[in-house]
């Protein structure tokens, strides 16, 4: 009987094994995350306080120096964003529509014009010679949008299609200051911000985020101004760990060139 119940509890451990019961804990999806070099990722922005609707694709390579996004907002009007850096040169092609006017514009710069371009609210350690590493692995992509997982509490709720689901929250507090060189402008601007995040994460087999859904209420409080300002928005997040530039990126090259 001993030998039969030594027996059943090896086939139960075992079995737990085969099957990947190991729960990532937040530490291993962030490392994880933290090692992804290529994918691209979609995000829908709605909000309850109006009709605007953000649509987002990016992608980033960061071995390859490859970066792209096309951005829509949707709502009163039509905004419609091309982004895409290869090669040290930054494209872009923006079309608005708004009260029946159609606005095109596009144009191309190399890394110095867009360093010298955004210098005034860059970090100061950042120099033009790290530019585009600060680029490429600090302000865009996932992490970036995800950094906030850092101060999350992850609580696990059970597997969903082999991958590991769970319910997160978050509250995070930050200064929002402009830096456009007019001081009086900027102290005006400038704003204490408190964010709660609430929702639920989908996580794969490699410990990497692959769905979100996220409520996202803000407080800008402006103490020059002597004013608040709330509200809140939700997120669908969903992330594909392969790259691959879009069928866009060529005729935009394209159009940018011709200015």
């Amino acid at each position: 009987m001993k030998r039969l119940a030594l027996l059943v509890v090896l086939i139960v451990l075992f079995s737990g094994c085969l099957s990947g019961t190991k729960v990532p804990t937040k530490d291993e999806i962030l490392s994880s995350l933290e090692g992804a070099d290529a994918y691209v990722y979609t995000v829908k922005i709605t909000s309850p306080d109006s009709n605007d609707t953000v649509s987002i694709e990016t992608g980033i390579d960061r071995k390859a120096r490859l970066y792209f996004s096309h951005t829509l907002t949707e709502g009163n009007g039509t905004l419609e964003v091309w982004e895409l850096y290869e090669g040290g040169k930054y494209y872009i092609k923006t079309h608005q529509v708004q009260g029946g006017k159609n606005l095109t514009n596009a144009a191309v710069f190399n890394l110095s014009d867009l360093y010298e371009a955004l210098k005034p609210g860059l970090p100061p350690e950042v120099t033009e010679d790290n530019f585009e590493e600060y680029l490429l692995t600090e302000e865009l992509g996932i992490q970036h949008d995800l950094s906030w997982l850092e101060n999350a509490t992850l609580t696990y709720t059970g597997k969903e299609n082999d991958l590991y689901r769970f319910n997160i929250s978050a509250t995070v507090s930050y200064v929002s200051a402009p830096h456009t060189g007019n001081a009086d402008y900027d102290t005006r601007m400038t704003s204490n911000v408190i964010k709660h995040y609430s929702g639920e994460m989908l996580v794969n087999a490699e410990f990497l985020p692959v769905k979100l859904e996220v409520n996202v209420d803000r407080l800008s409080l402006y103490k020059a101004a002597n004013l608040t300002v709330a509200g809140s928005n939700v997120y669908e997040i969903n992330v594909n760990y392969r790259f691959k530039l879009p069928d866009w990126a060529e005729e935009l090259k394209k159009e940018a060139a011709k200015g």
